[in-house]
């Protein structure tokens, strides 16, 4: 199948000469398809040599498995190389341009650098993946004109058929056994992106939902996320990174569209859940991925989101936006998304405080017809199921109060 992704080019040249020979373009953008831990090992470090050797700034960012390969048979000249186990820089993918491979370059501004990305291995859920391949397509647009080459690895053997497909869409060369040829399957990048645009499944369990409107002040808003979090057993490092990101989100759709918008969060395993649905439409496909300006209203927003969270996805259109970010609970191997039992609601049942568990159909409603369901459109209560004062959290040198309030 791979034969069928590439057009043959550059034959009898090797990674590092065909390099070298295309140095006049500003930005190179390869995927390279291995099989086998050598083969990994022979490409990369062919890569790696080959800046070191010009003088080159080079990163490394892999996740860990084949991390500890590329340190060891480096050796000193490892020394000159940045290494980043991307499973954690890189854990959401959504992070990566603008947490991973920016901030490389713009420490490095005016040189020519080389980075090694490995952004999708074996391992990553079904959730993550419309995220990789839209970053793939978006490192196209985001880096145009940089003096840079980007090698990114994909484990020919373990991932799909179809991962490989799309890699070949996303990356205008591939480079296979130390040869590389243009791809035939290139494609326009914004399309690319488009194309997984999609709409989020419907959450795998019945979770806490909210009115964001005239009524939910910030304040109501992490109040409510606060009293989940708590729940969910969620550490105060955690509930913070949570609540700065619902709040970016929610900030955005107070001021940014003209009807109320939904919440809604649910634990999922190990992850907590949070999701934000308004009828706002988002047409930056680069939005949270580039650097902040003087001129930004909101300079943190969804680059914030990003940075704090461990998944974000995003669906946008002209009938509305879904923002869906997640937060790990533990450490070590993740229960994988959307794979948790489901739970159906129960129309009208209560909590053990006795405040009604409304579901998400009801909440529709609320925002589409206020007056059908009895609910007055300028004094909403949206603050439900009620939750009680907590006791202060400590996140370092800040406190949260029972609201979800740095103090």
């Amino acid at each position: 199948m791979i034969t069928e992704l590439v057009a043959t080019t550059g034959a009898g040249e090797g990674l590092v000469s065909q390099l070298s020979r295309a140095s006049h373009d500003a930005f190179r953008h390869r995927t390279l398809f291995y099989g086998t831990s050598g083969e990994f090992l022979a490409d990369c470090l062919d890569f790696v040599r080959g800046g070191l050797t010009a003088g080159e700034p080079v990163l490394v960012a892999v996740p860990g498995p084949n991390l500890a390969p590329m340190r060891a048979r480096l050796g000193e000249s490892g020394k000159r190389v940045s290494f980043l186990d991307m499973s954690i820089a890189g854990r959401n993918p959504g992070r990566v341009i603008s947490g991973v491979l920016r901030p490389f370059l713009d420490e490095h501004a005016g040189r020519p650098v080389r980075i090694i990305a490995e952004a999708t291995w074996p391992g990553r859920t079904a959730m993550e993946y419309p995220a990789c391949i839209q970053h793939e397509a978006l490192v196209n647009l985001s880096f145009t004109g940089q003096n840079a080459s980007l090698l990114c690895p994909y484990n020919a053997v373990a991932l799909a058929p179809s991962v490989l497909m799309d890699a070949a869409r996303t990356h205008p060369v591939i480079v296979q056994g130390g040869r590389p040829a243009n791809s035939a399957s290139y494609g326009d990048p914004m399309h690319v992106a488009q194309d997984y645009n999609r709409p989020l499944p419907e959450p795998p369990v019945v979770g806490d939902t909210i009115l964001i409107d005239a009524a939910a002040t910030p304040r109501t808003v992490r109040r409510f996320v606060h009293g989940a979090g708590r729940s969910a057993g969620m550490e105060a490092g955690q509930l913070a990174d949570l609540l700065l990101a619902v709040d970016e989100i929610v900030m955005n759709t107070i001021v940014h569209t003209h009807r109320p918008g939904i919440l809604t969060i649910w634990q999922e395993g190990d992850w907590v859940a949070c999701e934000v649905q308004d009828s706002g439409h988002i047409l930056d496909p680069l939005v949270g991925r580039r650097p902040a300006t003087p001129f930004d209203v909101r300079p943190r927003g969804l680059r914030l989101v990003h940075d704090v969270c461990d998944l974000v996805r995003m669906h946008s259109d002209e009938t509305g936006t879904t923002i869906r970010v997640w937060v790990r609970l533990h450490d070590g191997p993740p229960t994988p998304l959307g794979q948790v039992q489901d739970r159906q609601a129960e129309p009208g049942r209560r909590d053990d405080a006795g405040h009604e568990q409304l579901d998400r159909e009801h909440v529709l409603r609320r925002v589409d017809h206020p007056r059908e369901v009895g609910v007055d459109e300028s004094a909403t209560q949206a603050f439900f199921p009620g939750v009680a004062p907590r006791p202060v959290l400590h996140h370092g040198e800040r406190a949260l109060n029972a609201d979800g309030d740095a103090e």
